[in-house]
């Protein structure tokens, strides 16, 4: 039997692809988080409207545009999308309200919240997988209401968008 030991797993090019610490091998992994917290993004009534996000937590990668609000990274694979999002109508009670992460502007997800009064709340963003080639594909998010509303309308909640690469391809 043979035992292989290891601190630092690297590529041909020299890049750290693992480190052990602690007794577990941890991934250098792509994450990205960017958040908003009372920044009062308008939506107009019946508009797709682009989430604007003011804050980026966490980009291992750097590749946040904080200009367009995507994710556009250059390593292809399969990326995890979740998050949650604040909102408010203006004139409630509404009926729905869509949440759509998209690939390159186009829906791949949709959340369709429902119900006979919607007034303030804090709801998922759909949690789905998206195919990126790692050469221009982007992930952003998108929101529609029937009336007028308000995005990330609270100082004491936060709505977030959370990307994370779970296999590269």
């Amino acid at each position: 039997m043979s035992t292989i030991r290891v601190d630092t797993v690297q590529s041909t090019s020299g890049s750290t692809i693992f480190t052990h610490s602690s007794g577990l091998f941890k991934p250098n992994a792509l994450i990205c988080q960017v958040s908003a917290v009372n920044t009062d993004q308008a939506i107009s009534a019946t508009t797709n409207t682009v989430v604007q996000w003011q804050t980026v937590e966490i980009d291992t990668g750097s590749f946040w545009d904080s200009t367009n609000h995507r994710y556009t990274p250059t390593v292809a694979g399969w990326y995890h999308v979740s998050g949650v999002l604040r909102f408010k109508f203006n004139n409630p009670p509404e009926t729905y309200i869509y949440f759509d992460v998209r690939k390159n502007g186009s829906y791949t997800a949709t959340y369709q919240h429902q119900e006979d009064a919607l007034s303030n709340s804090m709801l998922p963003i759909p949690s789905t997988f998206v195919q990126l080639n790692g050469s221009g594909d982007y992930i952003d998010m998108s929101v529609t209401m029937p009336e007028a509303g308000v995005l990330h309308d609270h100082a004491n909640y936060k709505s977030c968008l959370s990307i994370q690469l779970v296999h590269a391809t």
